[in-house]
């Protein structure tokens, strides 16, 4: 079964601006958060690393997805360094939300749904790097 890793909690009636339902991701697996609501990455970048390591040991790039639903951006930017340094292939899996719209107005009516995407970001790699890669992220766990 896939995993969905959600960056951070949401801390409802917390002191950010926006909280969001992310339920609508079970669909695509078990969810697991990254950062409780309250962490901030871009406070604690080395604490954040570690740690999004930590949570993402099991991750699989062929299965799992990536959501950001609020929070510190640093927190976004960390998991997904962590996330393709993890990957054998440099591709990462994230769900994009995607607002249902009013037919007339074409206006966000407040409900949605998640889009699975696939980021490619080793496009430009060539066989043996990707070789490498292989070999030294499965000798690494």
């Amino acid at each position: 079964m896939s995993t969905v890793y959600i960056i951070q909690a949401s801390i409802p009636g917390g002191h950010r601006k926006a909280t969001y339902d992310t339920t609508p991701a079970e669909q695509y697996g078990q969810i697991r958060y990254i950062f409780e609501g309250a962490f901030s990455p871009s406070a604690q970048p080395d604490v954040a690393i570690a740690a999004a390591r930590r949570a993402l040991r099991q991750f699989n790039s062929d299965e799992d997805y990536i959501v950001w639903a609020g929070g510190d951006p640093a927190g976004m930017l960390i998991v997904g360094a962590v996330a393709y340094d993890l990957s054998l292939d440099g591709n990462i899996r994230f769900l994009k939300w995607e607002n249902n719209r009013d037919p007339e107005t074409r206006q966000a009516n407040g409900s949605g749904h998640y889009i699975p995407v696939t980021m490619r970001l080793a496009a430009a790699q060539s066989v043996p790097a990707i070789v490498d890669r292989i070999s030294n992220h499965r000798s690494s766990r």
